[in-house]
């Protein structure tokens, strides 16, 4: 009888174990994700809303540990936020180079040079 009772019990200590690597592969996928531009939104939404909770507090992280995530996180979250802005200001800026008569002027001028010197091989 002790011998059943031994073997739920690890059974549920195992199951268990498998469910909190679960929750710390859910958490992992959802850090990934943050760098996808199409699963970004859902997994902000899944950090601020009770998901990382659920899953933190099933994978047993404490509360320092949960700080720290955060604030990782947080850290990714500003750092794609800056890197968005710095790339659309360079696309805008680029876009004006490219508008301006100086540098139509260049690219007709090489252009022309350019089919030349293809020309004459």
């Amino acid at each position: 009888m002790k011998r059943t009772v031994m073997k739920l019990s690890t059974k549920r200590r195992t199951d268990y174990i498998h469910v909190k690597n679960l929750m710390e592969r859910i958490i992992l996928q959802s850090i990934e994700d943050l760098w996808v531009s199409g699963e970004k939104d859902e997994s902000i939404d899944f950090f601020r809303g009770e998901g990382f909770a659920i899953c933190a507090y099933i994978a047993g992280l404490k509360m320092y540990d949960k700080v720290r995530l955060a604030d990782l996180i947080s850290k990714i979250i500003n750092f794609q936020t800056a890197k968005r802005k710095n790339n659309k200001m360079k696309n805008e800026a680029l876009k004006y180079e490219t508008l301006s008569l100086w540098n139509m002027k260049l690219s007709t001028a090489s252009n022309q040079k350019n089919s030349l010197v293809a020309g004459s091989k």
